[in-house]
This record gives C-alpha cells, sequence and structure tokens, in this order.
C-alpha cells in the first residue's frame, strides 16, 4: 500500500497542481486538507532562521529566512 502511494506520487502532474493550487473549490480547485496534506508528503521540516537584530523581524517576512528539508523515501 505505501509502495503504491509514493508511486501515485511520482506521477503527479506539476503544471495541473499549480493551476488548481489558486482555484476556488468549487471551480475544481484543491481543498486546504488536500494542500495541507501535499506540504506534509513533501517537507520532512522547514527551519526558520533568525532574521537578526535591526532586520524589522516584526512584520516584515523574508522567504530566505526558511530552509526547507526535503523528504527522501
Amino acid at each position: 500500500m505505501a509502495k503504491e502511494r509514493r508511486q501515485t506520487r511520482r506521477i503527479v502532474d506539476g503544471a495541473d497542481i499549480r493551476r488548481r493550487r489558486y482555484l476556488p473549490e468549487d471551480q475544481g480547485g484543491l481543498s486546504r486538507g488536500t494542500k495541507r496534506a501535499m506540504v506534509t508528503d513533501a517537507f520532512h521540516a522547514v527551519i526558520v532562521h533568525p532574521v537578526g537584530k535591526g532586520m524589522g523581524s516584526w512584520g516584515n517576512f523574508d522567504p530566505n529566512a526558511l530552509g526547507p528539508i526535503w523528504r527522501e523515501d
């Protein structure tokens, strides 16, 4: 069962997922639960690095401070 699930994950059309990511659910978009499950399957962890003093850490989001750890199974 787990092997079939991994194979199914690999066959997913990336362009279709990106398109459906931003569509409303009633127009064929992905539900919040589906999006959450996809993120959970893709990442092992996400490391949030400190932005440092004087960088305006409150209210300024810096995506470069995130370090994704991808699943390899």
